[in-house]
């Protein structure tokens, strides 16, 4: 029934679907030289064998240029024996037959002298029994001809042998098989390193060739008679040729052509054709001219493969300044002037292979691996689908062995190869990891001990930053067991061992939304093909099947399985491991898996490396088929795209653009430079972000916008390239806009401050009283001075009247005066001022703090717990991810926080990307308790996770009421490097419990924190020149919170009591009152003395105001009357000691 269905298909919908050969002509056989070759008129083709890219690496493959088709075939021969791989053999074609001949060469083992016959139409080779063999010989010359019986002999000369160059002739008869070797009588030529010898009517030519060891080179002309076998040497001296060896000759219309070849004497190769006429007894050569195109400099080489047909002389292959070639020139000799044309251009791309991955990167397809035969390669090659143009990819760092069977998986720049067979047959568990932008190979020892066992045939898919690796075929089974390699953490782990199909080649993918693994097809006991479709919940942890196909003739193994978001398509394969098949068919995932029948393809394929990119499936290589049998040990190199698009659209079938593509013009273009997209379907690609450049095209992840380079900056977003810093700013890594400040990060410190009062605010209150006691006593003396009524009252305030008895002979007795009183108001106003300060004092001024290192231990029984609120802002500095979500504060799924050896009565989290492209991440610890190994870790998965710098700052609450305690301290990148990568860059702070006591009311006591310190610098993790991001996924930071031994304990006590107080108060008040009383005294003495001494001055003059009264009274001056020596009216009659002068009169 299906065999009509696709009856049907086939002819209502075309015979097959469309597979474009890339080339058209079919890859060519590798680039070579020293290769033989030969014209096939029965099949119009060009048959060439064997040949090396190196001395070191030849070959024994036979290939055929078709042109009839203008296509390449490479002849996989179907019998058991085939010649050794050799260069610079001899070969010929027996038209009548249909076989291939190769004679002699140079193989591993030195110089040859066997004969093999290929039959073209059986592809058989057979080694052909001779008589007389020549000696071993390589790099001969050699022809092929006729006898006038129909016979067919076969011609060589000189050559390389084992014990130097040879100059012996010998002529195989192919009726017979048998050798002859030729007389050397005449004038033989000299023993030649690949000469050129053609034969013309019964005659053998012979140009060129020379002896470089001794440095000989030749440019006479010979011929050998071969009915009378003998030499002449018929060099015309007038007019000969530039000697040349390694390049070839043939006769056409009588004239003998040589060909471009190497010139040992000139040390590069003769870019010119010369001719010589075999019908002209002169034999005088000439110089033939040559219309040359656009690519003289290619066109000249030497050690090629040569053949003719008539006017046609055609090359393949060989050797010139460019290096290795492979194209076919054809030669046209039929006019004066000589053309040329190339049929097959040079085309530089893999060997045939099997057993080996492709995958699509940055707009190029990358192959890696498989076996040719019994030949495990490690070579990884590159094609641009838009020129169609292979690369060979010289790559640095730890290259994989050599291997097949592996599996792969790439996105982003970044491709891994998984396990596999190598060389010696042994299965392997290595991973390697390739940066496509530097070519970089990087060999991954994971951290875990615990890894995948070896295995090949297992399907990887490759999500960032997660590897999944999945089935494979192990020493001891085949497994079910789903893998996972995080590039983040360089972590393996087994996710599930319990899935439901065990199986090698299947194919996996990570479906769109990322959610799920699907697995696709596959083989399982008895290398039983399925075509089942199952999927694993990556966050549930669950297996589900999702279709098995109720037709058996689905069941295809070694096929290719395309995902294409809604879509799975199954093209070709095979069964059992010996039955071809060639069916087409999806399924519609959308569409609760219903299948979709589709022409077959018309060739087989199986054990082919394939890949989705645009619209197009491009597979390459695989297994040999010939008619409807597998040769599973014989792989071919040919190279298809199947157009999806286009065979799709005759139905319902997906066309959607691959990620790494957009779409356009109603077809597919690669996201241009500066963008990506990592989505099947698209419209449009993302832009990189500011800070970020992108060179290349067909990008599918962001990790591909690199961050601008140290020195360089870019405000822009869709950038290829960055911009030079200006001068005098700086530019760290990742820089969006220059800086005017170096990104040099210094450490900072906040810590509780020992205890002390605010003794300036206390003192400012003291002062101000003081002012004021000093103003209202000056407004007291002001009224004291001007106001006799104030001074009146002054007596009622004296305090101090019994010290007023001052003067000899005084009675001691109490008295007030207005002076005491004075003085009294004095001491009041003092006194308040002394007991308000030391009041003020006591008040605000009374408390002492102490501080002290102790064990902790000894500190423990006085406490339960340590608590305090911790806080810890790691700041990641021009970070290249997104960081925090759109909500606020909200941090992005792949950033995680943890924490080690922490007990809190809650946590919280917040991320914030500031305007300067920093990343904040803020960890709160509410009522936090360090433990002893206490960590907070920082996880960034994004796929741009990297820093130029980080900034930790951590602090805490201290046992101190209303104090913190806090360190920051930051690190930057080397030089031109970015921080990323699984190992973390750690800081180390010590947090030194603290506690708290008072004993003073105005604080609680038993109050617990810590107290934060830095303990040493932090050490780097792992860090990457921007190039080298590819080989590292996340960014991880270690913050060591170490809890200290000891515990800083502060006690606040106060100074003084109320009693003490009361003691100094009164000490004071005494004190101020006789300090007063004093002064007083003192000022009030001196007055006294000066009123004695004005006393006694009145006394005296009162004394001789007497004595001249008494004078006037006996009438003592007679001669003339005495005047009065004063006014007694003006002596003052102030009470001196209480007496007056009335009184002191009556008294005299």
């Amino acid at each position: 029934m299906f065999k009509l269905i696709y009856w049907l298909l086939a002819s209502v919908l075309g015979s097959y679907i469309d597979l474009t050969r890339i080339p058209i002509t079919n890859p060519p056989p590798e680039a070579r030289l020293y290769q033989a070759m030969d014209y096939d008129p029965n099949t119009n083709s060009l048959i060439t064998f064997g040949g090396a890219t190196t001395p070191a690496n030849k070959f024994n493959d036979i290939w055929q240029y078709s042109f009839n088709t203008s296509l390449w075939s490479h002849l996989e021969e179907t019998s058991s024996v085939a010649p050794d791989a050799r260069m610079s053999p001899a070969v010929f074609i027996d038209e009548a037959s249909g076989i291939f001949y190769m004679f002699g060469g140079s193989s591993d083992s030195g110089p040859q002298n066997d004969l093999w016959a290929f039959t073209i139409s059986t592809m058989k080779w057979s080694a052909v029994k001779t008589t007389g063999s020549p000696d071993p010989r390589s790099s001969m010359g050699y022809t092929k001809y006729l006898d006038s019986s129909g016979i067919l002999y076969f011609a060589v000369y000189a050559g390389k042998g084992l014990a130097g160059i040879l100059n012996t002739l010998e002529i195989l008869n192919t009726s017979t098989m048998k050798w002859t070797l030729m007389p050397n009588n005449g004038d033989s030529p000299i023993a030649l390193f690949s000469p050129n010898i053609q034969y013309y009517d019964g005659y053998i030519y012979i140009a060129g060739g020379d002896d470089y060891i001794n440095s000989i080179y030749n440019t006479n002309f010979y011929r050998y008679d071969i009915a009378n076998k003998k030499w002449e040497d018929i060099t015309n001296p007038s007019g000969t040729y530039i000697c040349r060896n390694l390049g070839s000759s043939f006769i056409y219309n009588g004239d003998f052509y040589l060909m471009y070849g190497w010139s040992d004497e000139l040390q590069g190769d003769i870019s010119e054709i010369s001719k010589v006429s075999l019908t002209d007894p002169d034999f005088k050569w000439s110089t033939v001219s040559v219309v040359k195109n656009d690519d003289p400099a290619i066109i000249p080489r030497d050690s090629y493969g040569f053949a003719s047909d008539g006017s046609a002389f055609y090359i393949f292959g060989g050797y010139c300044s460019d290096g290795n070639l492979n194209d076919v020139v054809k030669f046209d000799v039929a006019q004066d002037s000589i053309s040329y044309a190339s049929l097959a251009l040079i085309n530089v791309s893999p060997s045939a292979r099997s057993y080996h991955t492709m995958e699509a990167i940055e707009g190029f397809l990358y192959i890696f691996g498989g076996v040719y035969k019994e030949t495990r390669l490690n070579d990884l090659w590159k094609f641009d689908p838009e020129t169609e143009i292979w690369e060979s990819i010289s790559s640095k760092g730890v290259v994989p062995p050599a291997r097949s069977h592996h599996a792969s998986g790439a996105q982003g720049n970044v491709m891994f190869i998984f396990g596999g067979i190598d060389i010696s047959g042994q299965y392997l568990d290595d991973l390697y990891q390739f940066d496509v932008t530097s070519n970089t190979w990087k060999l991954i020892s994971p951290s875990t001990t615990n890894i995948p066992s070896a295995r090949y045939g297992a399907c990887a898919v490759y999500s960032i930053p997660i590897l999944y690796i999945y089935g494979g075929y192990t020493f001891s089974s085949i497994s079910n067991e789903l893998w996972s390699y995080d590039s983040g953490s360089n972590t393996y782990s087994l996710l599930s061992s319990e899935a439901p199909y065990n199986l090698f080649f299947p194919r996996c993918a990570v479906d769109t939304d990322g959610t799920s693994l699907i697995v696709m097809g596959g083989k399982t006991d008895g290398d039983m093909p399925v075509s089942n479709i199952f999927s694993y919940s990556i966050s549930k942890n669950t297996w589900k099947t999702l279709k098995v196909p109720e037709d058996w003739f689905r069941n295809m193994g070694e096929g290719v399985v395309v995902y294409i978001r809604d879509f799975i398509i199954f093209l070709a394969g095979e069964q059992w491991g010996t039955d071809i098949k060639d069916y087409v068919y999806a399924i519609d995932i959308a569409n609760n898996y219903t299948y979709i029948d589709y022409p077959p393809t018309p060739v087989h394929i199986f054990s082919a490396a394939y890949a989705y990119y645009k619209t197009d499936i491009y597979i390459h290589g695989g297994g040999l088929a010939t008619g409807i049998f597998m040769r599973n040990s014989v792989p071919v190199s040919t190279f298809y795209k199947v157009k999806v698009a286009q065979f799709c659209n005759q139905t319902s079938c997906p066309a959607i653009c691959s990620p790494g593509s957009y779409i356009s013009n109603g077809g597919c273009a690669a996201c241009p430079v500066g963008s990506y997209n990592y989505e099947f379907g698209q419209s449009t690609c993302t832009e990189c972000p500011e800070g970020t450049y992108n060179p290349s095209i067909g990008c599918n992840n962001r990790r591909e916008c690199f961050p601008c380079p140290e020195g360089e900056y870019n405000n822009l977003i869709g950038q290829s390239l960055c911009k030079k810093c200006p001068i005098h700013y700086f530019c760290p890594t990742g820089s969006s806009e220059p800086s005017e400040s170096s990104a040099v990060i210094l450490s900072t410190s906040t810590q509780p401050k020992t205890y002390e009062s605010d003794s300036s605010e206390v003192d400012t209150i003291n002062n101000n009283y003081l002012y004021s006691c000093l103003a209202l006593f000056g407004l007291i003396t002001t009224l004291v001075i001007w106001s006799k009524d104030f001074r009146n009252k002054l007596r009622g305030f004296d305090e101090f009247d019994e010290k007023h008895n001052i003067g000899q002979d005084i009675v001691l007795r109490k008295s007030k005066n207005r002076f005491g009183g004075y003085f009294t108001i004095g001491y009041i106003i003092g006194a308040s001022w002394f007991i308000f300060a030391n009041i003020s004092n006591f008040v605000w001024n009374n408390v002492s703090e102490t501080k002290a290192l102790l064990p902790l231990v000894a500190v423990e029984d006085q406490v339960i717990s340590f608590l305090g609120d911790v806080t810890l802002v790691s700041s990641f500095i021009r970070y290249g991810g997104k960081c925090a979500s759109d909500e606020d504060g909200a941090c992005l799924s792949e950033v995680k926080v943890s924490t080690t050896n922490i007990k809190s009565k809650g946590n919280s989290v917040t991320c914030v990307m500031d305007k300067s492209n920093n990343c904040i991440i803020t960890f709160t610890c509410d009522d936090c308790e360090i433990l002893t190994g206490a960590e907070v870790n920082f996880a960034l998965a994004e796929s741009l996770s990297f820093a130029s710098a980080i900034l930790v700052n951590v602090t805490s609450s201290s046992s101190i009421p209303g104090a913190i305690s806090n360190e920051e301290i930051g690190l930057s990148s080397s030089t031109n490097k970015v921080l990323r990568g699984y190992d973390p860059s750690v800081f180390y702070f010590s947090m030194v419990p603290s506690l708290f006591r008072s004993e003073v009311s105005n604080w609680p006591s038993n109050l617990t924190g810590y107290h934060v310190e830095i303990t040493e610098n932090p050490t780097r993790g792992s860090e990457y020149y921007t190039y080298e991001l590819p080989f590292s996924s996340n960014l991880n930071l270690r913050v060591v919170l170490n809890k200290s031994t000891n515990c800083l304990s502060t006690v606040r006590s106060a100074n003084q009591t109320w009693l003490v107080l009361l003691s100094a108060l009164l000490g004071a008040v005494f004190g101020w009152k006789d300090t007063v009383q004093g002064i007083m005294s003192a000022i009030e003495k001196k007055l006294v003395y000066a009123k004695e001494k004005i006393g006694k001055k009145l006394e005296f003059a009162k004394r001789a105001l007497k004595t001249k009264h008494l004078a006037d009274i006996f009438d003592l001056r007679r001669s003339k009357k005495l005047e009065p020596a004063f006014n007694l009216d003006e002596l003052d009659k102030s009470a001196v000691h209480g007496k007056t002068y009335d009184k002191i009169h009556t008294e005299r």
